[in-house]
């Protein structure tokens, strides 16, 4: 059995400066981590929306082999890739179509660039 004296007793923990330094390592992580996060997500976002743009284009060159003209609507293409119009997050803006041009783009709501598809 141990005995201390009055006033001496040993206390085990972490020491105020010790809190404190971890504190510091952590927030100094975080400063740099974190953004560089959002930047990845970012560009993540961006290339769905670029992905969607050709998955675009390829659907309406299919569409054109198929019926020899261009879709003037979304429906037509929606039919043949499914997956056209499921993607969450993403907006679309279909500027012009004919039977032998379009102009269509596509964004994710958290990118920052708009991709376009277009012939």
């Amino acid at each position: 059995m141990r005995f201390h004296r009055k006033g001496h007793s040993k206390k085990s923990g972490f020491s105020l400066i010790e809190v404190m330094v971890a504190l510091a390592i952590v927030v100094i992580l975080s400063v740099v981590a974190v953004p560089q996060y959002m930047t990845y997500r970012r560009q993540a976002y961006n290339a769905s929306a670029e992905s969607m743009a050709r998955s675009f284009q390829t659907t309406q060159a299919a569409y054109k082999a198929a019926n020899g003209a261009y879709a003037t609507e979304i429906e037509p293409l929606a039919a043949l890739d499914k997956n056209l119009l499921t993607t969450p997050g993403l907006s679309y803006n279909w500027i012009e179509a004919s039977d032998s041009d379009y102009l269509f783009n596509v964004r994710h709501v958290r990118g920052n660039r708009w991709f376009t598809a277009q012939p």
